[in-house]
């Protein structure tokens, strides 16, 4: 909690940009509802905030669900990449959407600027920590972020897991991601076996989670289906409550341990670049610009119905078997 003569701001969060995150922040909120929407729509990260002043209090949240708020009137939970506006008995003014309006630019069909806003990512997040973990499942994402931090040249400790009852292929998968990762650098590569077999709520990294430094910033990859995948109405369709309970729990697990995580996909640098690629690209072959990224380290990747197909969504949820699944290492 920290004040200045306007009032008290309580904010929860990483920003990626800031030096002095909360004093600079502080410096720029002020007795204008209009000057402080636009202090908060500046920020880029993950992160929650309240800004209160006797005649008036504003709540943030970006678009990444890693923090929540909720109203103190009724309980319930405000909504995600929502800034709302109340007066000083607490009733609901106004609100409007922390992040939006980039959908209209979409015209490139090169994906070199996403990667330099990917690889970009890597550096902003070393300002935060110079040594974080990475956690990684056996996925693309993972693998993308992976690449990341290799081709800037940035070693990082990996905290990597699969599925004890997973097939011997994800192991050999994981196995090789090891070796690649051990030609580049003398950094970390753990890899743990886990007995929760849920895969969407994070929990089964428990283990990894348990072994790994808590000083550390821990980085992960939540967010990529619901940024890259059926990306057209992007202000609307991650919010759904199935998707706020799956981060929820994440959020449960770290806190748990008492670890700062963040989600590289979940910044606004990446997701400007990449609603400014044509929406037939965007969509033309799932995460296929992750798929490319990894290609140029000769990354093995895991392949499925997914890869090279138009996608196809039942009620936003892949019905993808695994028997699809076939092994790519180029």
């Amino acid at each position: 909690m920290d004040k200045n003569q306007y009032g008290t701001l309580v904010f929860d969060g990483i920003l990626l940009d800031i030096k002095e995150e909360v004093p600079h922040l502080l410096n720029s909120l002020n007795n204008s509802v209009e000057n402080c929407i636009e202090a908060i729509k500046e920020l880029d990260g993950q992160f929650s905030l309240v800004w209160k002043t006797p005649n008036f209090s504003i709540t943030a949240t970006d678009f990444s669900l890693t923090h929540f708020l909720y109203n103190e009137k009724t309980f319930e939970l405000l909504e995600p990449n929502t800034i709302y506006i109340f007066d000083n008995e607490y009733n609901v003014v106004n609100k409007m959407a922390f992040f939006e309006g980039y959908s209209s630019i979409s015209s490139i069909t090169s994906y070199e600027s996403l990667y330099d806003a990917f690889e970009k990512n890597v550096y902003r997040i070393l300002k935060k920590d110079p040594k974080p973990s990475l956690f990684v499942s056996d996925g693309i994402d993972s693998g993308a972020i992976h690449c990341a931090f290799i081709k800037t040249n940035k070693p990082v400790d990996i905290f990597s897991g699969y599925q004890q009852d997973a097939p011997l292929l994800k192991e050999d998968m994981i196995k090789r991601r090891q070796g690649i990762h051990r030609q580049y650098f003398n950094s970390l590569f753990l890899i743990n076996k886990f007995l929760n077999v849920k895969t969407d709520d994070f929990k089964q990294f428990r283990s990894a989670i348990e072994i790994s430094p808590s000083d550390r910033l821990a980085i992960v990859g939540c967010n990529a289906d619901r940024i890259f995948v059926n990306s057209k109405d992007y202000e609307n369709y991650w919010m759904t409550q199935e998707e706020i309970t799956m981060m929820q729990n994440i959020k449960d697990v770290f806190d748990e341990y008492n670890q700062r995580y963040f989600d590289f996909f979940a910044t606004k640098n990446i997701v400007k670049e990449w609603f400014k690629i044509a929406i037939d690209k965007r969509n033309l072959k799932y995460k296929e610009w992750m798929i490319m990224y990894c290609n140029m380290l000769n990354y093995p990747n895991f392949e499925n119905l997914k890869n090279g197909k138009e996608v196809i969504l039942t009620n936003n949820v892949f019905t993808i078997s695994t028997d699809d699944m076939h092994y790519n290492d180029k």
